[in-house]
């Protein structure tokens, strides 16, 4: 059970970090920066 939290945690930390990247692409597109910059920095995080 213990491990069965582990995984579920980080899973749900990659489905936020995945739906930040997507949101922050939308947001981005909108106002015309880049992306790159973006997803390298949540390469780093990661």
């Amino acid at each position: 059970m213990r491990y069965f939290f582990k995984f579920f945690f980080i899973y749900l930390l990659l489905i936020v970090g995945l739906l930040y990247i997507l949101a922050d692409e939308n947001i981005n597109d909108l106002s015309g920066n880049d992306v790159d910059s973006t997803v390298e920095f949540v390469y780093e995080e990661f």
